[in-house]
């Protein structure tokens, strides 16, 4: 079991990685608008199940993870949908954390019109502690603001996603990796993050259950 979920942890990350840099101060600040939150600084996951981003090594570079409560989003934004989302608990929650300790959640959303996706995650790190993560993996990050909070991101070059680094709380960061979409796209997307309770995340398709990376009973 330990081998398969390390083998499907690997693939995603290689898929979610390739950002690095400096990163912008730590707030937690309203949600905004859909269009409205984004403010660029210089000029400029993927699909599966498992934990997506950083693994091993560059997840331990942002240091020590900071618990607390899970703090969830949903994405509301045209024919965007939660495809697939899970937080795991019990016996499985360990092999996730074995691969990055600070990972508390993920979700999937696609949108049917376009050739685009979208994978967020839920980090129990600070935003410069989670950039930390990033730097590592290598390439520029770009410190700016999203809806009002304080945010970090990525583009490296090819076809890897535009990683957006957004502080949800002074001790919790929300990763976004947007696939087929230019930076500026990606940024505007970001902002149209809403918070949510537990209950709301589910009731858009989240699950919260013990479920070993690629189990029969695991999002698929």
């Amino acid at each position: 079991m330990r081998a398969r979920a390390a083998a499907v942890l690997a693939a995603l990350s290689l898929m979610g990685a390739g950002c690095g840099g400096d990163g912008g101060g730590e707030g937690d600040g309203p949600a905004e608008g859909a269009l409205a939150g984004a403010t660029a600084g210089a000029t400029p996951g993927p699909g599966g199940t498992g934990t997506p981003g950083a693994t091993g090594a560059a997840a331990d570079a942002g240091g020590p993870v900071v618990a607390g409560e899970s703090r969830f989003v949903v994405l509301r934004s045209g024919d965007w949908f939660l495809s697939q989302g899970l937080k795991p608990i019990g016996a499985s929650r360990k092999l996730y954390l074995a691969d990055d300790r600070s990972f508390d959640w993920y979700a999937e959303y696609a949108d049917p019109v376009a050739d685009s996706s979208v994978r967020i995650t839920g980090h129990l790190r600070g935003l410069t502690a989670q950039t930390a993560v990033l730097r590592k993996l290598g390439g520029k990050v770009t410190g700016t603001r999203i809806g009002g909070r304080a945010a970090a991101w990525s583009a490296p070059p090819g076809a890897a996603p535009v990683t957006v680094l957004i502080a949800w709380a002074p001790n919790y960061t929300i990763k976004f990796a947007a696939s087929g979409l230019m930076p500026a796209e990606a940024l505007r997307l970001a902002a149209a993050l809403r918070p949510a309770n537990e209950t709301a995340w589910r009731k858009a398709g989240g699950l919260v259950l013990d479920c070993p990376p690629g189990g029969d009973l695991c999002p698929n």
